[in-house]
């Protein structure tokens, strides 16, 4: 006849003492607390799979009390029930757990990034990352992805406001927008939260720069131009703006290998329109 087990009690379990080797307190079902040579209460658990002998970690004691060692010992049955192993089962939610670790909104945002910038012109994809992070990074770039709801959008949106760059806000909801489509996509969470953003900011209010178009307003800005006392190279290409007629951009990205100083020519290729 198997020996009767009896279950063991908090107060048995508080005033077990620590001995030269490893001390057993058994409470029945393979459940049992070690008492280590150091003092530490561990849970163990002991079982059969497939006909093996297995030991499966439930945990320290008091961090684990009697009453949840117990729960996870049911819990272990049902799994060995249905045919799992509760060894594999812990070790398979402990891999998934630390994989969801590492899926932060930046770690997210970075897997996006080098997949959907070879599909647009590298200024965009350049403007687009400079502004996650100067903007959004800051605030929930350490954010799991899966964790991320509207109101925390709305802080990093709310914060671009109050600084004063709104003509960088909307575009930062859209990339926020792109990442987390790219995460539902790729199971790294439920939906997209962006959209239910929107009506919360501030409508952008475009600034119209009108070309200047009369002699006075052209004589008003090289007046202007010629009491300028910035950066010296923001002064030369201001200079020449009006002698080539073309985007500031594009003049910002002269090289030298264009230019003919003897012919006085600049050969450049229009990217913007193709």
């Amino acid at each position: 006849m198997p020996k009767q087990i009896k279950p063991l009690n908090d107060v048995q379990i508080a005033n077990a003492k620590p001995g030269a080797k490893p001390k057993t307190l058994f409470d029945g079902g393979g459940l049992y607390l070690e008492v280590t040579p150091a003092g530490g209460k561990l849970w163990r658990l002991k079982y059969r799979f497939n006909g093996a002998a297995r030991l499966l970690a439930l945990g320290k004691y008091p961090d684990v009390s009697l009453r949840d060692a117990r729960e996870r010992r049911e819990n272990a049955r049902k799994l060995l029930t249905n045919g799992a192993d509760p060894g594999k089962e812990k070790k398979a939610l402990k891999a998934a757990e630390a994989a969801r670790a590492t899926n932060t909104f930046r770690r997210v945002a970075e897997s996006w990034c080098a997949i959907w910038r070879h599909g647009v012109a590298e200024d965009t994809a350049n403007r687009i990352w400079s502004n996650l992070e100067r903007n959004v990074f800051p605030i929930i770039g350490d954010a799991l992805i899966d964790e991320i709801k509207p109101k925390a959008i709305m802080d990093v949106l709310r914060t671009m406001e109050a600084r004063g760059v709104t003509d960088s806000v909307r575009k930062a909801r859209s990339a926020i927008s792109m990442i987390t489509r790219y995460a539902v996509q790729n199971d790294l969470t439920e939906y997209d939260p962006a959209p239910s953003t929107k009506g919360g900011i501030q409508p952008y209010k475009v600034k119209h720069m009108p070309a200047l178009l009369s002699p006075e307003a052209v004589a008003d800005y090289l007046r202007r131009l010629d009491a300028y006392q910035g950066r010296y190279e923001t002064h030369a290409a201001l200079n020449l703006l009006p002698l080539l007629f073309v985007r500031p951009g594009e003049l910002r990205k002269m090289r030298w290998a264009e230019l003919d100083l003897e012919k006085a020519e600049w050969k450049y290729f229009v990217t913007k329109t193709k």
